[in-house]
């Protein structure tokens, strides 16, 4: 947990909640938060892959990597890391950088849900209420 921490210490955005109450004074460094969060992520640390997805998919500290993005944000997701299990809900059911797939965005909404994560609550009910239609049980995004 500590080298996790360390990264977000480093990773510093106040736009993103995980790193909004930074506990140290260190300087925004996308070098060194990708260096921390990979040792972490080395030992099967959810919330380090999650932080590896963020870097990857916006090129903070280097260029975007879509690939890179999709292999941390699936280790976070089965680290049942809840910022994850929702950013991968609202990858499904967009289909830019995963293939669309409501029936896994479905389940994974249910999965977070079932920890007690509030995103898969709000996913859940985005579901039944914008995406599948009640009478024609036919999915899509309005």
């Amino acid at each position: 947990v500590s080298q996790r921490e360390l990264a977000v210490e480093h990773y510093r955005d106040p736009g993103e909640f995980f790193t909004a109450r930074a506990k140290a004074d260190f300087p925004k460094d996308f070098e060194k938060a990708s260096k921390w969060a990979t040792l972490a992520a080395g030992q099967n640390d959810p919330g380090a892959h999650y932080l590896l997805a963020e870097l990857h998919r916006h090129g903070k500290g280097g260029l975007a990597d879509h690939e890179k993005y999709r292999s941390h944000l699936d280790a976070a997701v089965r680290g049942k890391w809840s910022a994850a299990m929702n950013e991968y809900y609202w990858e499904l059911c967009r289909g830019k950088l995963f293939k669309q797939d409501f029936s896994q965005a479905m389940k994974t909404a249910e999965q977070s849900a079932a920890l007690g994560h509030a995103e898969g609550h709000y996913n859940l009910g985005y579901y039944y209420l914008a995406i599948l239609d009640p009478e024609t049980k036919k999915t899509s995004l309005k």
